[in-house]
């Protein structure tokens, strides 16, 4: 991951540094008559969108990482003695008395053994 940030990081440099050139030498290889005015903005252009993009692609990594550990704090709250994940069973109730508990007969709703 350093190895493509650093590379990253080398291709704006060399980037803004054309640019510099670019336009330092605009006036010389205007009258020369290198660069068309269409080439120029296009060039202009090319080099904006590029920089753009790669200033951009920087935050990406932090967002997954941000984005997996969130996942994953999330997964271990879920998974605790107090979490949804610990669930036992759904019980829709009647009008009534109900009666629930781990005897095994005579109520409503059997819980396993232990479970109160």
């Amino acid at each position: 991951m350093k190895k493509a940030h650093d590379f990253c990081k080398s291709v704006v440099t060399l980037l803004f540094c054309s640019l510099v050139v670019f336009f330092d030498h605009h006036d010389k290889l205007k009258h020369i008559g290198h660069f068309s005015e269409p080439m120029k903005t296009r060039t202009f252009w090319s080099a904006v969108t590029l920089f753009a993009l790669l200033t951009t692609s920087f935050g990406q990594s932090s967002f997954l990482t941000e984005t997996r550990d969130w996942r994953e704090k999330r997964e271990a709250t879920l998974k605790t003695e107090d979490g949804w994940l610990t669930v036992a069973g759904l019980f829709w109730l009647k009008e009534g008395v109900t009666t629930f508990g781990t005897a095994a007969s005579g109520l409503d709703i059997v819980l396993p053994a232990g479970s109160a």
